[in-house]
């Protein structure tokens, strides 16, 4: 992750507080699809959870129609759940039709988000709820993401790819996301319901399995909650260990996600910024960096820094990526409208 932080900002601004109403529950949310195996080891961290009200907080597993043993292992920690437990389906597959169903099924004034491959924290769910009295406007918070390695690390895998992993450490100290591109991540993140809802839900045309198969639907989301006035922190106290599979250890794999993180840079930036920001972007950063980087990247591999050459190559592989959307904005540029929601 980068090393700089954004500036703090501990006081909410008044003229910018939306419904901010102290919260009072908690409503932890797993989506999952075909992880059986995984979404037991993510239950039982929650069994275990501490220093909240039971009467305080509930579980929900939203099945975005799984085919494997996923609704069996959900129903077997319906006995031993110490809170109200709720599991429901959601037949239209993609993660942010699957989350939209949490958020509809959930009660809390909190909603939290567990990936399936997750393990939280004993005291996982009292620290996002603590997160709400950081201050009056906190509309989401980020959770500190730990790796938990299923293999070696291997040798090329320079820190700066570590986001791609899903890994997020800023520290021990809470702050204030100010940077727009700091916002929660969905492995371990959560959001005030009715601030959600308020803005319309996530999109879905971002998320994995979605739409378009891209990232950053909760990335979109923290834009809008951004413009409605609402605080998003970092608060390192909610924390997880998130599996780092072996096969997302290989190049293989990191070339197809940061390939797909530059279409989600292009649609994010279609939807929010307009036709001159992709152009801007297209013109002097993607295509230019792109194919500098691309050359360094050979020049490091051929001197044996494998780290080097792999960060460098994945400033070419994002920037193919962005660039793989021209053809959207030629349409653009035709029809000029955007079409997204």
């Amino acid at each position: 992750m980068p090393a700089s932080s954004p500036d703090l900002q501990t006081e909410p601004n008044p003229d910018r507080v939306v419904d901010a109403t102290p919260v009072q529950t908690i409503s932890a949310v797993i989506c999952t699809r075909n992880r059986g195996q995984r979404l037991a080891l993510a239950l039982e961290s929650l069994v275990k959870q501490t220093g909240i009200d039971p009467s305080r907080a509930e579980v929900i597993v939203v099945d975005n129609n799984s085919t494997d043993d996923t609704r069996q292992v959900a129903e077997s920690f319906r006995s031993r759940m110490p809170f109200h437990y709720v599991i429901v389906p959601e037949p239209a597959v993609g993660l942010s039709n699957a989350r939209n169903r949490g958020l509809d099924v959930a009660s809390g004034d909190v909603v939290a988000f567990l990936d399936d491959d997750a393990i939280a924290a004993d005291s996982w769910l009292a620290a996002h709820f603590a997160a709400y009295s950081f201050a009056a406007n906190v509309g989401g918070v980020m959770g500190r993401i730990l790796p938990e390695w299923e293999s070696p690390r291997p040798d090329w895998l320079d820190p700066l790819l570590e986001p791609y992993l899903t890994i997020v450490d800023y520290g021990d100290d809470a702050f204030v996301l100010e940077r727009k591109g700091l916002t929660p991540a969905g492995a371990n993140m959560s959001f005030r319901r009715k601030a959600v809802q308020s803005v319309g839900g996530f999109d879905p045309v971002f998320g994995f399995g979605g739409t378009l198969g891209i990232p950053h639907e909760e990335t979109e989301l923290a834009r809008r909650l951004r413009r409605q006035g609402w605080m998003l922190v970092y608060w390192p106290d909610a924390w997880v260990r998130h599996a780092v599979s072996a096969e997302r250890l290989t190049w293989r794999w990191f070339r197809r996600r940061i390939f797909l993180q530059g279409r989600g840079d292009y649609y994010l930036d279609l939807k929010h910024d307009g036709l001159l920001r992709i152009l801007k972007r297209l013109a002097f950063v993607v295509v230019l960096r792109g194919m500098v980087f691309g050359l360094v990247s050979l020049v490091d591999f051929a001197r044996g820094d494998t780290a080097h050459a792999a960060r460098r190559a994945a400033v070419t592989l994002y920037s193919w990526g962005y660039v793989s959307c021209l053809r959207d904005t030629c349409r653009l540029l035709k029809n000029r409208s955007c079409g997204l929601k």
